[in-house]
């Protein structure tokens, strides 16, 4: 029990909030109804559809393809970092740094630069979580707040533009930092042999599911298209799908719900919200994370693009600032010669480089809100 805890700390957390304010308000049909299904729907849609484009080896195979050729370090370093802020804002950030963490970890190993490990998936998991910010699936707390919204993916995308920018220019500008001497050795490693009727599977799965996301295709027929199809073809994926953020979500619907049938707890938190989402989206990221920061603070609100303003910065900072930055850690303690505290320590410096940076364009974005 106490490892589920350590291994899973929001989803207990939520779990037991969600417990708790049920002894406030008693559940009813209301707290069954206060769950987002549509949300939920497409989550286990995109999830499950990216795991299989990844089993296919598809994404390693374009990084295989982009990386030929290249000769120095600084190539190579801005190709791995760019992989993941491009592709995370198409298939999220936990699924970039799933593809792309562990094939930077062979390159640094193929490369002989595996001094240059550390930096390199710290700026790929920073690469990710910003964007990610872009685009509505690019990550779970813009999908949520973007369906509670109600504009167009046009409109939410440009009002996010300028943070979005200004990351990738000052990652671009991150490449000055490294040194620019040869990686000779292949970097390509060996792939699966891709299956076009597979691929073509999976994209159609995806088309189906982004049809969802903008409004085409009710939730209810993609998430029945999707599991019925991966169940024909590999009900293997369902496997991989990450039921612990789809019960983190279910967890804080209900907690939400309970906190808003009590008058005086509602005015309370609408008073102390208002006008705040983007700074308290930012602070209360670092405690819980970015996604349940976004579901917990919707609630009360309607200034949903600052308080998505608030949680996609927010996600820079602690290591569960956002719960994607784990999967990098993860994949590195395991890593041969791992040094977790020279880890940390670049880690932490890089986030709070990128925060301080980051911070003027975010109120930019603000103004824009506006």
């Amino acid at each position: 029990m106490i490892s589920f805890v350590k291994k899973e700390p929001v989803l207990c957390a939520a779990a037991f909030l969600a417990v708790i304010t049920c002894f406030i308000t008693l559940p009813n049909m209301d707290t069954f109804y206060a769950i987002d299904f549509r949300t939920l729907g497409i989550l286990f849609c995109l999830m499950t559809v990216t795991s299989g484009l990844d089993e296919e080896g598809m994404l390693s195979r374009a990084a295989s393809a982009m990386l030929s050729g290249t000769k120095g370090w600084r190539s190579v370093y801005l190709i791995l970092v760019l992989l993941c802020f491009f592709s995370a804002m198409i298939v999220t950030n936990d699924v970039a740094l799933i593809t792309f963490v562990p094939f930077a970890i062979k390159t640094c190993r193929m490369t002989g630069k595996n001094d240059r490990l550390i930096k390199l998936i710290v700026m790929q998991t920073i690469a990710a979580n910003l964007g990610s910010m872009l685009t509505p699936i690019g990550n779970p707390q813009n999908l949520y707040l973007y369906s509670l919204s109600g504009m167009g993916a046009g409109e939410f995308m440009v009002k996010l533009f300028p943070m979005w920018a200004a990351s990738l220019v000052f990652i671009l500008l991150t490449a000055f930092t490294e040194k620019n001497d040869r990686a000779e050795e292949s970097v390509h490693g060996e792939h699966k042999r891709l299956k076009i009727k597979n691929i073509a599977f999976y994209s159609v799965l995806f088309i189906v599911s982004l049809l969802c996301v903008m409004h085409v295709v009710h939730y209810a027929a993609s998430f029945a298209v999707v599991a019925a199809a991966v169940f024909v073809k590999n009900r293997r994926l369902f496997i991989k799908t990450d039921y612990t953020l789809l019960l983190t979500f279910i967890f804080f619907f209900v907690f939400i719900h309970n906190i808003k049938s009590v008058d005086v707890i509602c005015v309370f938190l609408q008073s102390a919200v208002r006008g705040r989402e983007f700074l308290l989206g930012f602070l209360l990221s670092q405690i819980i994370s970015n996604v349940p920061a976004a579901v917990l603070l919707s609630g009360f609100t309607d200034k949903y693009m600052a308080l998505a303003a608030g949680v996609n910065v927010g996600g820079l900072g602690t290591l569960i600032a956002s719960m994607a930055s784990l999967i990098s850690y993860k994949f590195y303690s395991v890593s041969e010669k791992a040094d977790i505290k020279a880890f940390m320590v670049s880690f932490t410096k890089w986030n709070v480089i990128f925060i301080a940076v980051l911070m003027p364009f975010a109120y930019m974005a603000l103004k824009v809100m506006a």
